[in-house]
């Protein structure tokens, strides 16, 4: 008896789950065709952020996120042997980048990209050299998270590592 109201209250909560998101969620559609879904519609988000970058066009990246995006960085404490996640929002992001001088010119290369596309969700595993001025700031590797919503891939989530030395110029 307990085994099948276990069985029950799992059905029940995973309904009930299921009912709640579609309800606080509504703006995402679950209903695409998924005819975006290929990984090459994927990559074109990410080159349309990075130009946006290099061109320190707000607008064109702002476009490329979900509102609430998050934008984080793991970075590796070798004296501690811990990795700090440090955290920025997408609006601080977008101010850092659009008041960068116009003399300096950012340039972030990435290479070796993989992405997987499951229906309406995508990560994307970038591998990355960051240039101000066109010299090396530093490296590392991006993870992207990305939805699709009403037919268009944007990015949820940004995580990345960072370091300063062993850089490769690609």
């Amino acid at each position: 008896m307990l085994r099948h109201f276990s069985t029950f209250l799992i059905l029940i909560v995973s309904s009930y789950g299921s009912i709640l998101c579609s309800q606080n969620d509504a703006h995402i559609s679950s209903t695409n065709k998924y005819q975006i879904s290929d990984e090459g519609h994927v990559r074109s988000i990410l080159d349309k952020m990075f130009k946006g970058m290099m061109d320190k066009d707000t607008a064109v990246i702002s476009a490329c996120f979900l509102p609430n995006a998050h934008l984080e960085t793991a970075i590796f404490q070798n004296q501690d042997s811990y990795t700090k996640i440090s955290s920025v929002t997408l609006q601080a992001f977008l101010n850092a980048i659009g008041g960068t001088p116009i003399s300096t010119s950012l340039e972030e290369r990435i290479d070796n990209v993989t992405v997987k596309v499951e229906e309406n969700l995508a990560m994307a595993w970038t591998p990355y050299i960051f240039y101000i001025n066109g010299k090396i700031s530093h490296c590392g590797v991006n993870l992207f998270t990305l939805v699709l919503i009403k037919s268009e891939w944007k990015i949820k989530h940004i995580i990345d590592t960072r370091k300063m030395q062993h850089c490769e110029s690609k």
